[in-house]
């Protein structure tokens, strides 16, 4: 054997020792989904959508993707698209078994909240201000749900007033910040409480 044929080999086998080596990407895949809340409805759809993304290869058309994800689909939900799925011959051309945009409208009409603005709305005075936990976490739930409500930044005020411990509403007189406008309650509120943490 040529030393440049056995040099070319054991590159080769080498290249092919690395290959092995290596593990095949795991993807997770998306969570199933009976009937939850609305926001567990929209998590299971934008998983959906990042593992179609990740996997853009083995999804050539948007029924596959629509079968995938009753696949995951489980009590309520799941015996919603049963007689689709086992009677197929009586229900024609039913578009939300052919294009994903449909499915998940459909989804949305069936599972999801006629009012979704409502629903915000109670969620965001009923997030509880942690007393065992940074008050920067509230913030992150209270911003979730801010952001889908047309409330003025005097009634978000009065939400999180309504909700804070005493003790930071006691010091909140003592604050540089100007407590009278959302954005100045909010450092205002995260300051004492980030100094207290420190304290402790």
């Amino acid at each position: 054997m040529s030393p440049k044929l056995q040099t070319t080999l054991l590159a080769l086998v080498r290249q092919l020792n690395n290959h092995s080596q290596k593990k095949p990407q795991v993807i997770k895949e998306p969570d199933p989904f009976s009937r939850g809340s609305p926001e567990e409805l929209y998590i299971f759809v934008f998983q959906y959508q990042i593992y179609f993304c990740t996997c853009k290869g083995e999804f050539i058309n948007d029924t596959n993707k629509v079968f995938l994800a009753i696949l995951y689909l489980h009590g309520i939900a799941l015996d919603y698209f049963k007689p689709f799925i086992n009677e197929p011959n009586l229900y024609h051309n039913l578009d939300f078994l052919e294009d994903w945009s449909v499915f998940v409208q459909k989804l949305s009409n069936i599972f999801s909240s006629y009012s979704p603005e409502d629903d915000n709305e109670n969620m965001i005075v009923s997030i509880p201000f942690p007393s065992d936990s940074k008050a920067v976490n509230y913030f992150i739930c209270f911003v979730k749900y801010q952001n889908y409500i047309c409330w003025n930044k005097r009634t978000l005020c009065k939400v999180v007033k309504d909700t804070i411990l005493n003790c930071i509403q006691d010091k909140l007189y003592y604050s540089q910040e100007n407590v009278l406008f959302f954005e100045g309650f909010k450092r205002a509120v995260l300051w004492i409480d980030s100094n207290y943490w420190k304290r402790v």
